[in-house]
């Protein structure tokens, strides 16, 4: 399901520029717009996962902002779960011109084409040296050797040699790239690889080891899902999301964002699930707790925009599960935020987002005057995208409601 989060944010790119490093970002948080991350990369939001724009990986997954590859939105400096104050400053390195731009190419067409074509992007990525690339470039490598290689390859002992080899040579690299490291050892059946990640995840962040290994858990549960049945699916997010309700996720911590990008990720991929899938009662609950998860910590988290989106993923759950009532109440309060925060309309994209849901769940409501306005105020701010994959993106959600509302009538 696309995310909202993986698509930047304007009125928070605007504002501070110098925190999109999303979508394709450590979370992904890169600008191409993909389903929080973490996510594969990560954190998002309505995307119109995979994924929120602090992420590379956000592409993907929902449309509720999906974290981008490094687990949050594009909005949010600390999607990858490290502490900005800490970010370490990587010492620069000698590389030729003509290799660096050779590296760059390569994962721009990577970036491109994985979606459609992942054996191909797998063949760029491995023509890649990691260290020919300028820094602000490895959070969306690192997602995609986890994303492609991983994921959609279901090659996780190729992503676990290729992020080994890699952090072998960058001794002083960002928490991000420990975390996808743990993420691909761990699906690689590899645990005293993940245990060594995990430890370094945690140092680079500045975070208690505990809850890196928690949030390296979310990550390794969000990559996993599309392999599972709907049952096996809804079991292991249970187990995965079970310790934010323990004494530790209480109270901030330098690791909310990064859990945060990885619910909403999880809740992303769920609420996109085979209408059949839907019905199963431990994916059910597994789909609503996600979501509250996610809006939860990115509620102390993220920006504005992060819990906006939250809200988002809150409503397309709700929708999912039949509950039209919850669904219009999640989207309202998104679209009130919008109307506090936004009132330039800088985030028009995810008012569009959020109209066709409101309407969806008002003509589930029997309230067909009012849906027929919403969806017109919709389709007026969708005429305007003046770009593909957005106005796609939209017919697709249409698509969706309509087969929504055939499979569980009113």
């Amino acid at each position: 399901m696309r995310s909202l989060a993986g698509i930047p944010s304007a009125s928070v790119t605007a504002q501070r520029s110098s925190l999109s490093t999303a979508r394709g970002a450590p979370t992904r948080t890169v600008t191409s717009r993909r389903p929080i991350a973490s996510t594969s990369a990560g954190q998002s939001a309505p995307r119109p996962s995979n994924s929120v724009s602090t992420s590379p990986g956000c592409t993907r997954r929902t449309c509720a902002w999906r974290a981008a590859p490094g687990g949050s939105a594009s909005v949010v400096p600390a999607a990858s779960g490290g502490s900005t104050k800490r970010r370490r400053v990587i010492a620069a390195r000698s590389v030729p011109h003509n290799a660096a731009m050779d590296a760059a190419a390569l994962l721009t067409e990577a970036d491109a084409c994985h979606d459609a074509d992942p054996a191909r992007a797998a063949g760029l990525i491995e023509r890649i040296d990691p260290m020919a690339l300028d820094p602000s470039r490895w959070p969306l490598l690192g997602f995609l050797l986890v994303h492609v290689q991983g994921e959609k390859l279901g090659d996780w002992q190729r992503a676990h040699r290729s992020l080994q080899a890699w952090l072998a040579r960058a001794a002083d690299a960002p928490a991000l790239l420990w975390r996808h490291a743990a993420v691909a050892a761990t699906l690689a059946g590899a645990p005293e690889a993940a245990g060594s990640a995990t430890s370094r995840y945690a140092m680079a962040a500045g975070a208690d080891a505990a809850r890196a290994t928690e949030v390296v858990a979310l990550a390794a549960t969000a990559f996993g899902l599309s392999a599972r049945p709907a049952g096996e699916a809804g079991a292991r997010v249970h187990a995965a999301l079970a310790p934010l309700a323990g004494v530790a996720w209480r109270d901030a911590g330098a690791l909310d964002a990064a859990a945060a990008a990885q619910c909403n990720n999880i809740g992303s991929h769920l609420v996109d699930r085979p209408l059949a899938d839907l019905a199963v009662p431990a994916l059910r609950t597994a789909l609503t707790a996600s979501a509250v998860q996610a809006e939860r910590l990115w509620q102390r988290a993220g920006t504005w925009v992060n819990h906006e989106r939250a809200l988002y993923l809150r409503a397309l759950a709700a929708s999912a599960l039949g509950d039209a009532a919850a669904a219009l109440a999640h989207a309202q309060q998104a679209l009130a935020l919008l109307d506090a925060n936004d009132p330039g309309g800088a985030e028009r994209v995810d008012r569009a987002f959020l109209q066709l849901e409101a309407g969806f769940a008002l003509q589930r409501l029997g309230r067909g005057a009012e849906a027929a306005a919403r969806h017109a105020q919709a389709d007026e701010i969708a005429a305007g995208f003046g770009d593909t994959e957005l106005t796609q993106w939209f017919a697709d959600r249409m698509a969706r409601n309509a087969a929504l509302a055939g499979a569980q009538p009113d």
